[in-house]
């Protein structure tokens, strides 16, 4: 305890700055020693009691005055309108968080309380929104029907699987304006995540670095307007932390946890994780701070458990009489540190980034840890690995350029569109970064890859599609969307390419049934090509699926509620194995033939016209699928063929004037986190008397021919 005492103690600010830093760590150690005094012999007991007494006094003494002094010069009146802009504040339902929260919402702004209890978060909600219509009726406004801009999302920081969740759900939101990370959990017993990492720096800072790196795209969108904030709430406490700064070794291990040390070493790693953001996202106008909003007098500290105030027995009842009145304060005003940070003029005409900043709005200089490089690098490294990202290079964000947004508001998107100049596998680095596909070295990364180079994530198909379509003049308003895809649940859960071409052009006529095939056919077609707007335009989506699990697995996915891994594509897989046991019973029969499909062919069943198609196709190319390397990729690839030949097939442009855009591909289905991904194979737009166009070049970031022969 000496050593760390030592430790943390040497790493504190300068001697003008004592008085705060002693409140913590080494006030308990004064109290620690007066609890000693009785033991001393008599003649130093009374010098020892002297010497503790003149410590705590000057300590008390100094936050007193400090506290006197620093009051802010920000106040609630100097936060600007917000008016048109989105924050998401984490923790935004309780404490700092949500005083926060309620000082965007006043101020006009798009308010996301990320919490992980929906109870609490949505009280939180309703909470904001009562003060809200409380002020507005004192205005004399009328506010029975106004719907407040306030809103709760489940986030639980403690899960990456989670973090990443809501960073996918925020893609289609466009530019996030300010981002708080402000949840903390503090001083706890010893625990660890979902992850495996300690609780209060999985919690703190693995969970808060992970969703700052993934909602980067939409801070850089907002960014590029010159008003985008990024602040970690972090705190004074960062000053007493282990020995070297960040205990690397004993992030998953109980071995020699300390929850005072634990909690400043998760402290430390968002001043650290601030620095390198601020770096990283400067080029793109993001202004990244970290945040000390003063000692809060909150009741964190009494639900702390081992930690907190339980953890210094019996003088935290004395510690608390002391330190309330004189060296904490309340919420409201801890916000304001927070708010001049998200929302100040100031901080942007004097470009205040990469900064550590102390009540209110006063720019300060940390702790050596905290100004170290060398660790600020290591805590950098090692958080992108812990949170399984792949974070952008800066010379590729020189590179990194964002499309022009839909027409359509509600579905802008944060999607990169690269120049057919960019390497392909340096795209694929940003999707990776943004989280929406699986690293390149993962199992699931490889089995992706290697099988279907070119393959894109939904959102980034949908935009580029959207993109291209736009110089041929087909937009959402003018043009009807039908698909032809597999009827699985797992192609048309929300945030797949099914439900997000349909968010986008609107209404949808199904064409396919298992497999995708388009069974509805010619007449099929002729109903939805009448449905078409006066000199309107018809898109169609088409083509099979199938799975790759976390694993690596291709074909394999485990839906939900299920405890193991099943097919998928099913349909076509059974279809598949249906053929292989037809043909091993005619090899094995008297008639056995020298043809793969023997001497006997299974009838036509009525019942089951679908599968029935799908073996037809399957059957004359069984000896190919055999052969293949990967015989379940050669397999869907087979089925696809067939798709694209029968869609051609049912197609006509007897309708009118409009065009018809096909697009179609294999749709690959992969587990959350990620998106799933497609693989476009067809994308033409042809009208009547005109030969068709293919645009399959434009949407495919290698070039087509390389990923055909792949």
């Amino acid at each position: 305890h000496r050593a760390r005492w030592a430790a943390a103690w040497s790493s504190s600010s300068p001697a003008s700055k004592m008085a705060t830093s002693a409140v913590d760590s080494p006030m308990l150690r004064f109290l620690a020693f007066g609890a000693l005094i009785p033991f001393l012999p008599e003649p130093l007991n009374l010098g020892v009691l002297g010497i503790v007494a003149v410590l705590l006094a000057l300590s008390v003494l100094g936050s007193f005055l400090e506290k006197q002094l620093n009051q802010p010069a920000f106040t609630h009146d100097d936060i600007p309108p917000l008016e048109g802009k989105t924050a998401v504040v984490t923790g935004g339902h309780a404490g700092v968080g949500f005083e926060t929260a309620l000082a965007l919402a006043k101020k006009g702004c798009r308010v996301i309380i990320a919490a992980r209890s929906e109870t609490r978060g949505r009280a939180a909600v309703d909470s904001i929104c009562d003060q809200l219509a409380s002020e507005a009726r004192k205005a004399g406004e009328t506010v029975t029907t106004k719907a407040w801009p306030v809103e709760w999302r489940s986030l639980d920081l403690g899960s990456l699987k989670s973090v990443k969740r809501f960073a996918n759900s925020f893609k289609n939101e466009g530019a996030l304006h300010i981002l708080v990370n402000s949840a903390e959990v503090m001083m706890c017993p010893f625990a660890m995540t979902e992850d495996g990492y300690e609780m209060q720096i999985g919690v703190n800072h693995i969970g808060h670095f992970c969703l700052t790196a993934l909602l980067s795209p939409a801070l850089s969108l907002a960014g590029a307007a010159g008003a985008a904030r990024v602040v970690f709430i972090t705190s004074k406490n960062h000053e007493q932390t282990y020995p070297g700064g960040v205990d690397f070794d004993s992030i998953r291990s109980r071995a020699g946890y300390n929850p005072q040390l634990a909690y400043g070493q998760s402290k430390l790693c968002n001043i650290l994780a601030a620095y390198k953001f601020a770096k990283r996202l400067g080029k793109c106008g993001v202004l990244v701070n970290a945040v000390h909003p003063g000692h809060v007098d909150l009741n964190v500290h009494h639900q702390a458990g081992s930690g907190g105030f339980a953890a210094w027995g019996p003088f935290a009842p004395l510690f608390r009489l002391v330190r309330r009145p004189f060296m904490t304060v309340g919420v409201a005003d801890a916000a304001l540190s927070v708010m001049w940070a998200a929302t100040s003029p100031e901080v942007a005409a004097k470009n205040i980034t990469g900064k550590y900043v102390e009540p209110v709005g006063h720019v300060a200089i940390p702790s050596r840890f905290a100004q170290n490089q060398t660790l600020a690098k290591r805590v950098w490294d090692w958080s992108v690995e812990a949170c399984k990202i792949d974070v952008l290079p800066e010379p590729l964000r020189e590179r990194f350029a964002i499309d022009d947004a839909p027409t359509k508001p509600e579905t802008q998107e944060a999607v990169a569109i690269m120049s057919p100049k960019i390497d392909a596998d340096e795209v694929h680095k940003v999707f990776v970064w943004m989280g929406v596909s699986p690293e390149h070295d993962s199992p699931c990364g490889r089995a992706l890859y290697r099988a279907f180079p070119g393959a894109l994530p939904g959102s980034a198909i949908v935009k580029r599609v959207a993109g291209i379509l736009r110089e041929h003049n087909l937009t959402a308003d003018n043009t009807l969307y039908g698909q032809s895809i597999c009827s699985d649940e797992i192609n048309n859960e929300k945030g797949d390419l099914a439900t997000l071409m349909q968010d986008y052009w609107g209404e949808l006529f199904p064409l396919g049934g298992i497999g995708g095939a388009p069974y509805a056919g010619r007449t099929g077609f002729t109903a939805f090509s009448h449905h078409v707007p006066e000199n309107g335009n018809l898109l169609i989506l088409f083509g099979p699926h199938i799975a790759v699990s976390n694993q690596g697995e291709l074909g394999k996915y485990m839906r939900i509620g299920h405890n193991h891994h099943s097919d998928a594509c099913g349909a076509i897989v059974a279809a598949y194995k249906q053929c292989c046991a037809e043909a091993k019973e005619a090899r094995e029969s008297k008639g056995w033939s020298l043809s793969p499909l023997g001497p006997r062919k299974p009838s036509h069943h009525e019942h089951d016209m679908q599968q029935s198609w799908l073996r037809s196709k399957v059957r004359p190319a069984l000896p190919k699928i055999n052969k293949a390397k990967t015989p379940i990729v050669e397999l869907t690839h087979t089925v696809y063929e067939a798709i694209n030949e029968m869609m051609h097939g049912i197609i006509n442009h007897d309708f009118g004037s409009g065009k018809v855009v096909l697009l179609g591909g294999i749709q690959i289905n992969l587990q959350t986190p990620y998106e799933d991904h497609f693989l476009p194979l067809t994308f033409e737009v042809s009208s009547k008397g005109s030969v068709p166009v293919d645009l399959l070049s434009k949407l495919h970031m290698a070039d087509s021919t390389q990923v055909k022969a792949a």
